[in-house]
Order: structure tokens, then C-alpha cells, then sequence
């Protein structure tokens, strides 16, 4: 796996994770983890053993919260909401892991996902332009 700073997460088409400037907090995914590390502690959970996604409100009005990652192993990942980029690649890549191991994930943790990965295909549409037709 790669490193990558909080506010630049995410992996190339082949699933290669790619770095970016080292800083204090450093998140990693691919197809078979999601890991944080922050300074000497490291959090990771294995995407295919995913037992729940859970969403907690956290910090002062203007957070956004957090969802909390959690594997049948008793490994746990929290991931601030709105803080990273490329949050559709991770978005998706959570919500295909809880339909292949029928994880539990709570409603409005669900929401944030799929309005995560709808955003970036709706950006991807609006890129599109139609054939001109006289």
C-alpha cells in the first residue's frame, strides 16, 4: 500500500495506491483494506472480513462527523466525513465490501457513501456533451 495525506486518498485504475507530501495523518486503501495511521499508531481493516459502517457526529458544529469502519476481527478505521478527496473511489470500494459481506451499515452512513460515489457521476456526466444536431 501507498501513503497518502488526509486530504489527497485514493488509487489509480489498477488499484496502485499513490502517495502524496508525508504529513501527520495518513490514510491507505485498496481493494482489500482501508488503514489510518496517525504518527507510531496504525488502525486496518480487512474490506473482506467488513462487519459494519456506522456514522458518528464528532468535533465542534462544523464537522461533518465520522464514519467508523469496522471488521469481524474487532479492527475498527474512523474516516472523517468531507475531509478527503477522491471520496467516490473509497466510497465505493466500502459500499461493494458491505454488499459482499452483508455488513451492517447504518442509514445515514449509507447515504454519505452513495451520495459520495453519485457525486463524482454525476461530475462525470456533466464533462459529457452532447452530438450537435442541425
Amino acid at each position: 500500500m501507498g501513503r497518502t495525506k488526509s486530504d489527497d486518498i485514493g488509487s489509480d485504475d489498477g488499484g496502485r495506491l499513490y502517495e502524496a507530501e508525508p504529513g501527520e495523518q495518513h490514510h491507505r486503501f485498496d481493494r482489500d483494506h482501508i488503514e489510518r495511521t496517525i504518527g507510531p499508531f496504525r488502525q486496518r481493516v480487512r474490506l473482506d472480513a467488513l462487519a459494519s459502517i456506522e456514522f458518528k457526529q464528532t468535533g465542534t458544529w462544523r464537522s461533518q462527523g465520522m464514519l467508523f469502519v469496522s471488521d469481524t476481527r474487532g479492527h475498527r478505521v474512523g474516516i472523517y466525513v468531507g475531509r478527503f478527496s477522491r471520496a467516490a473511489e473509497w466510497s465505493a470500494l466500502l459500499l461493494d465490501a458491505a454488499e459482499t459481506t452483508h455488513a451492517s451499515v447504518q442509514p445515514r452512513a449509507h447515504g454519505i457513501l452513495q451520495r459520495a460515489v453519485a457525486n463524482a457521476d454525476h461530475d462525470t456526466n456533466r464533462h459529457v456533451t452532447a452530438p450537435h444536431i442541425p
